[in-house]
């Protein structure tokens, strides 16, 4: 008490001689202030003497949260008995937030590093599992959101469709783990993360869609996507919270007072504070707010200017330039407000971080509109596969945009220098410099003042802006069909083409437009990436693919297969085997209808002109039931 009489005092004490800011500064540190102190500051204590108890046990449990997958593995977070547990898990049966699932957890160990993290997020321990057997399923907004996330796959190559999925609805386990490697190395991982800097360039492509829309109008509508936006993201805490606090800011500007945005923001960031205290640790909340500041703080401004610029740059450069203009402006204007952040709360420096990011902002906000035509583009695959080159040219914006951000991350991974980092305590300092001159560069004043246009000049400045970007458009989608092109085997050539999908094999065999695919290799998302650099988009299709034996390093990576590609045929050998592929690959071949023929020495076929003889198995090693847990199954492929 007599803590918060002093406080109370002070405040008394500036209200007369401090600025309306500071005052209004002091008098919400002072909430914040009260309120930890009678409610205290909650941060997730690990239950140390529980966690022992998950060591070998089969336990029911629910899927809380996915993480980015690593070597193949699928990363989930589950709730067992009042316990929180990180799970490696293999990568079938595919896993969604919501599902009831039963497995048997193996603790294993973790760095203090990783056990300080995990105890930040409420998680309790580690483990690992063999297999997963689905009990129930999840709730219909987690299917949902799985369903456009596939949607985006489906006509977006990989990675850049998985990348897309994680920006724009939040699926983060959908990305590449060598690409999320790169946006990682190269100091992009806030890129893949869908954090408060996400969040805000999304909320600003909502505002300037609605900025015809008279204020009373556009508030609500503004609320109203903030809402389904955190919602289709995850209905993460964080995310919530970001999309509350931009449209909040953005709802509170479109009144046209001036300041009234901030404040609104203000008020907002005040309100989640003193409602949890603990929020200031996360970063998605910071990036948020600074983000949103930002974009209130210069992106109107920078947007002119940056289409005034446009006017002195040679003809050749003039149109395109002016397409993504205003684009531009929004990300840098986000950019410049959480730059210094985003440096010190990863921990590193990246020696490219700084030019690569500003390379990448600029796709974001054009490439989350362009998401939504290629979610639609994807459900005309899903219900007419026959449409599926129409739905992709529609697609084409959305992919080359990914694509680009893809791009960037991977050659910037190859940089010099690329992977140097420094120490923790000069990466936090780092951060504070630019951050100070990310906030000097928005708060600097110039008297520029905003043109305003003359009678008739808005109504050509649309049409021209509208021709720029459909020229823009045209030109997106004439590289994408490039591109596209020329990954198809040439015609009336034998391809066969070894995949890098790590440990076991996947071979693609293409012969006069006939494709056979023989075996996934051990990871669904690598297998997509590789068949993708190889198989244009519009014609996802393989004509025969070929199960050698039920082993996880052959057989994992196909299950989920057919939910990209056109299958029409599978053949094999023995199909019993011990690993949790097995069961997704049977469940697959009962619901697609997939016709399945057996394959023993002395079969042949043709696949085009290529002549296909089988040496082995003969069908009476098949007769009997493997052996040796089935390690003996090598022997049978």
């Amino acid at each position: 008490m007599v803590l918060v009489g002093a406080a109370l005092t002070a405040v008394a004490a500036l209200t007369r001689i401090a600025p309306r800011l500071v005052r209004a500064a002091a008098v919400g540190g002072l909430l914040i202030f009260i309120r930890v102190l009678f409610g205290g500051l909650p941060v997730p204590a690990v239950d140390a003497e529980r966690a022992p108890l998950i060591e070998d046990r089969e336990v029911s449990a629910e899927v809380v949260a996915l993480l980015a997958p690593l070597q193949g593995a699928q990363r989930i977070v589950v709730s067992s008995n009042g316990l929180r547990v990180a799970v490696d898990a293999p990568p079938n049966p595919a896993l969604k937030v919501g599902d009831l699932i039963r497995l048997t957890l193996k603790a294993r160990s973790t760095s203090p590093q990783s056990r300080e993290r995990q105890r930040v997020r409420g998680i309790d321990a580690a483990a690992s599992t063999r297999s997963v057997v689905i009990t129930g399923g999840g709730s219909p907004l987690e299917a949902l959101r799985a369903r456009i996330g596939d949607d985006l796959e489906r006509v977006i190559p990989a990675p850049a469709g998985g990348l897309a999925a994680a920006i724009f609805v939040g699926l983060r386990e959908r990305v590449d783990e060598r690409l999320a490697d790169a946006f990682t190395t190269t100091g992009l991982g806030h890129v893949v993360a869908l954090s408060g800097w996400n969040v805000a360039i999304a909320m600003a492509v909502a505002d300037r869609l609605l900025r015809r829309q008279p204020g009373p109008r556009r508030r609500p509508l503004l609320f109203l996507i903030a809402l389904l936006y955190g919602l289709f993201a995850g209905a993460s805490p964080s995310v919530i919270r970001a999309s509350f606090m931009a449209a909040a800011a953005l709802a509170g500007a479109s009144g046209g007072r001036p300041g009234s945005g901030a404040v609104a923001l203000s008020h907002a960031a005040l309100a989640l504070l003193i409602i949890d205290p603990a929020i200031a640790y996360d970063a998605g909340f910071r990036l948020s707010a600074l983000a949103t500041a930002g974009l209130l703080a210069k992106s109107k401004e920078w947007s002119v200017r940056a289409l005034n610029a446009g006017s002195r740059l040679p003809l050749q450069l003039r149109a395109p330039w002016l397409a993504i203009a205003e684009e531009v402006a929004v990300a840098l204007a986000a950019q410049a407000a959480t730059l210094g952040l985003v440096i010190a709360s990863f921990g590193r420096v990246a020696i490219w971080s700084i030019p690569l990011t500003l390379a990448i902002s600029p796709l974001v906000a054009p490439a989350t509109g362009a998401a939504v035509i290629a979610i639609a583009a994807g459900e005309i695959t899903r219900l007419t596969p026959a449409l599926n080159a129409i739905a992709v040219i529609a697609a084409a914006p959305a992919a080359a945009l990914f694509g680009a951000a893809a791009w960037i991350a991977t050659a910037g991974s190859t940089l010099p220098l690329g992977g140097v980092t420094v120490a923790r305590e000069a990466t936090a300092f780092v951060g504070l410099i630019l951050g100070i001159a990310g906030v000097a560069l928005l708060l600097r004043t110039d008297h520029f003042k905003l043109p305003e246009p003359a009678e008739g000049d808005a109504t050509s400045s649309n049409a021209q802006s509208q021709r720029r970007r459909a020229l823009a458009g045209a030109v997106l989608i004439a590289c994408t069909a490039l591109l596209q092109g020329g990954r198809a085997a040439p015609a009336g050539e034998l391809r066969i083409a070894v995949l890098d999908v790590g440990q076991g094999d996947a071979i693609l065999v293409e012969s006069r437009n006939v494709r056979m695919l023989i075996d996934g290799g051990p990871d669904p998302s690598r297998l997509s990436v590789e068949l993708d650099r190889l198989i244009p988009a519009w014609d996802r299709r393989i004509d025969l693919v070929i199960a050698t034996h039920p082993h996880e390093d052959h057989l994992a990576g196909l299950p989920r297969l057919a939910d990209r590609y056109r299958v029409r045929s599978v053949a094999g050998a023995e199909q019993r085997g011990p690993g949790p592929a097995v069961a997704s690959w049977e469940a697959l071949l009962k619901s697609r209808g997939l016709p399945y023929a057996t394959l023993t020495a002395g079969d042949r076929f043709d696949i085009g002109a290529a002549h296909v003889a089988v040496l082995w198995p003969d069908r009476t090693s098949l007769l009997s039931t493997p052996s040796n847990g089935g390690r003996s199954l090598n022997d049978r492929s």
